[in-house]
């Protein structure tokens, strides 16, 4: 195994390591919301939510929101959820707008979605580096093989 493949089988491994990190903090997160949504009314709990995706070696740490809507099952009328997508917008790099998230949050988890966020964005921000990384090496393994095949089909003559 030549130095970029190493390079690549690393990030992959750091990758990994980031995803359990990210499912940490999104389960605090969320043992949090669910402790302090309890004791509230259903207009004062939060509508805000977090997930993470893995997406083609990517990975996603991304907010949403919920709204509830009235759908027919069975011939009765039941709410369910809808969770619409916020964007982190084309500004944002790895880091939602505190405008944005706050948006959506009630006034007394603000603080707490933006203390979340930053940790958040930190994440994702690594997640970038360490994808492009291993990115990078893959393209130069495949642009080494490209010159071997080159020099060994024209010979030592061309040389």
């Amino acid at each position: 195994m030549n130095h970029l493949e190493k390079i690549v089988e690393e990030s992959s491994r750091a990758l990994e390591i980031l995803v359990e990190k990210a499912d940490g903090l999104l389960t605090r997160y969320w043992e949090e919301q669910i402790t302090l949504n309890k004791s509230l009314s259903l207009t004062e709990k939060s509508v805000l939510g977090c997930r993470m995706r893995r997406v083609s070696g990517g990975l996603y740490v991304q907010w949403y929101w919920n709204t509830w809507r009235k759908v027919e099952s069975d011939g009765k009328k039941k709410s369910k959820p809808y969770s619409n997508h916020i964007s982190i917008g084309k500004k944002g790099g790895h880091r939602y707008s505190d405008t944005t998230l706050l948006k959506h949050a009630k006034d007394w988890e603000k603080e707490r979605i933006l203390r979340y966020e930053k940790q958040f964005a930190l994440i994702r921000k690594a997640a970038h580096m360490i994808i492009h990384t291993r990115k990078y090496a893959r393209d130069a393994i495949k642009a080494l093989e490209s010159l071997e095949e080159k020099i060994h089909s024209t010979g030592p003559e061309a040389s």
